[in-house]
C-alpha cells in the first residue's frame, strides 16, 4: 500500500464512505426500531391497543389505544392474564417547576403522569431514594414525584439533597422521593423524555377544573402490561375486547358514544419491548428506505474497488507472465493477488 498511495487512498475513502454510511444508519435503526427498553424481561411487555391516537379522544375509537382511568382500573382488576398492568399519560406534558424554598424562577420541564405500579411493572430500581408505589397513587396521599437521572445530572449536578426536597410543580408542592435509573428515559422514544413522573392520583391537583381522571368518557391513558408466561396474546385480546364492549354497554351515557358502533369496538395487543410511541410507526418506512439506499451505496463502493483491482491486475499482466516463465506456481500467483 505504501508503494501505491494513490490506489490506497481511493480504496480507503471509498470503503469508508460505504461502511460509515451503513454503520450510521443501522445505529439509528437499532435505537429506534430494534433496541428494547432497559427494563426487566422486556419480551413480556404488551401494550393494550395498537393505535397511536394522542392525546385525548372520546369513547368511539374502533381500534382502541387510549383509555379512561375508570376503564384502566376495570382492566387492571379483572384481567388475570397480566401479572401487572400500568397506565400512563399519552403524549408529552410540560410542567412549570421550581425548587421550593428558593427564589429561582420556574422552568419548563417535560413530565408524565403514571400509575403507582408503573416502575414496578417495568422492574426498575432507583438510582437513589425510591420510586413511586401504589400507596402514593391513592386519593389523599402525599404528593410525591420521581426525577429522571438525566435531569438530576444535567440540571441539578447529581445533588443528593434533591431527595426529600420540595419542588413546586404547576403551583403544587411535590416531594422528590427518588431518581429513576440512569438508562431509563421513559416508556417511549421521543425528543423530550420526562424529567418528572407524578402519580395519576395527583392529576386533579395539577390540572384543576380541566382534570380528566374521573371522567369515564375521556380517554387519555396508554396501558402496558406484563403478560404471564402461559398466556396467549390472541386469547387475551379477545377477552379484553369482550370486557370493553360490556363496560361500554354498561355506560350508555358516555359522551360521543354511539351504541350502534358497540360491536365494532375492539382491542388488539402489541409487543411493547421497545416502548410505546408513534415514532416507530412513522419512521419505519423512511428508515427502511434509508437502509436500502445505504446498502446500494456500499454495493457501489465494493464494485468500484473491484474495478480498481481489476485495472491494477491488468497493469501487472506482464509481471505475471514473467513470474510464470520463471517457474512461479499458479497457487503462489493467486495468493499474491489475494
Amino acid at each position: 500500500m505504501r508503494r501505491n498511495p494513490g490506489f490506497t487512498i481511493v480504496a480507503v475513502l471509498t470503503l469508508a464512505l460505504g461502511i460509515g454510511a451503513n454503520t450510521a444508519i443501522f445505529t439509528l435503526v437499532d435505537r429506534i426500531m430494534l433496541a428494547s427498553l432497559p427494563v426487566k424481561n422486556p419480551g413480556e411487555l404488551y401494550r393494550v391497543g395498537t393505535s397511536h391516537n394522542c392525546c385525548e379522544i372520546g369513547s368511539n375509537q374502533g381500534n382502541w389505544g387510549l383509555y379512561s382511568y375508570p376503564l384502566f382500573r376495570q382492566f387492571r382488576n379483572h384481567t388475570r392474564e397480566f401479572s401487572q398492568m400500568a397506565a400512563f399519560q399519552a403524549g408529552s406534558a410540560t410542567f412549570s417547576v421550581r425548587r421550593g424554598g428558593g427564589h429561582a424562577l420556574p422552568e419548563p420541564f417535560p413530565g408524565e403522569l403514571v400509575s403507582g405500579n408503573y416502575f414496578t411493572m417495568f422492574g426498575l430500581r432507583p438510582a437513589i431514594g425510591r420510586l413511586i408505589s401504589r400507596a402514593d397513587d391513592q386519593p389523599g396521599a402525599p404528593a410525591v414525584a420521581v426525577m429522571s437521572y438525566h435531569a438530576w445530572r444535567s440540571r441539578f449536578r447529581l445533588d443528593p439533597s434533591v431527595i426529600g426536597g420540595t419542588f413546586i410543580i404547576d403551583t403544587v408542592p411535590f416531594t422528590i422521593v427518588g431518581v429513576a435509573p440512569s438508562g431509563f428515559f421513559g416508556d417511549s422514544l421521543g425528543p423530550d423524555p420526562p424529567a418528572f413522573w407524578l402519580p395519576l392520583s395527583t392529576e386533579p391537583e395539577v390540572y384543576g377544573q380541566v382534570s380528566l381522571l374521573n371522567r369515564p368518557g375521556e380517554n387519555w391513558l396508554y396501558i402496558v402490561g406484563r403478560l404471564k408466561p402461559n398466556a396467549k396474546p390472541t386469547r387475551v385480546q379477545s377477552e379484553l375486547t369482550i370486557e370493553l364492549q360490556h363496560w361500554l354497554g354498561a355506560h350508555p351515557g358516555l359522551p360521543f358514544f354511539k351504541p350502534s358502533k358497540l360491536t365494532e369496538q375492539r382491542i388488539a395487543l402489541a409487543p411493547a419491548a421497545n416502548g410505546v410511541g408513534g415514532i416507530q410507526e412513522g419512521a419505519r418506512t423512511p428508515l427502511r428506505l434509508l437502509m436500502l439506499i445505504t446498502g446500494l451505496v456500499l454495493l457501489i463502493a465494493c464494485a468500484n474497488i473491484a474495478n480498481l483491482l481489476l485495472a491494477r491486475g491488468a497493469a501487472r499482466r506482464t509481471e505475471a507472465v514473467i513470474r510464470t516463465a520463471l517457474g512461479a506456481p499458479r497457487q503462489r500467483l493467486i495468493r499474491q493477488m489475494l
